[in-house]
């Protein structure tokens, strides 16, 4: 739920920002994005060598990987900003990274479903990752 709140505060500000795009600092845009890309990417790194066989180590990786990802593009996007003065790319590409989020909610919420239609009724996202991961939820 917080998930969906979040995503739709950000698609509106980017719908307000698109409207009336504001002088953006493309600078700090691109600094904060390499650091981004920077840490999910050591992160991917390290999750990935037992990523093969723990399904928990897998998706994290993949997560981490996406995400260094969506920071790539806002890095290309802060730099855009700084050359050209295209402010309006800020928020299209902060939408294009809500969007992002949302479609891994909506992956996370058919594996929920698609184990629960398996005959595991009752079980959640939580006591799924809590009886893969061997750890008491």
């Amino acid at each position: 739920m917080l998930l969906l709140v979040a995503c739709g505060a950000i698609a509106w500000e980017a719908i307000m920002r698109l409207a009336s795009p504001p002088v953006v600092a493309g600078a700090t845009v691109m600094g904060v994005a390499g650091v981004g890309i920077v840490l999910n990417g050591i992160s991917a790194w390290l999750l990935h060598g037992g990523s093969h066989g723990d399904l928990n180590r897998r998706s994290a990786f993949l997560h981490m990987l996406g995400d260094a990802a969506i920071s790539a593009g806002v890095l290309v996007s802060g730099g855009l900003i700084v050359y050209t003065g295209w402010n309006w790319l800020d928020p299209w590409s902060a939408s294009r990274s809500s969007r992002s989020s949302w479609r891994r909610h909506e992956s996370a919420a058919r594996l929920d479903q698609s184990v629960a239609g398996r005959g595991a009724e009752g079980v959640n996202s939580t006591a799924v990752m809590s009886f893969l991961s061997g750890q008491p939820a």
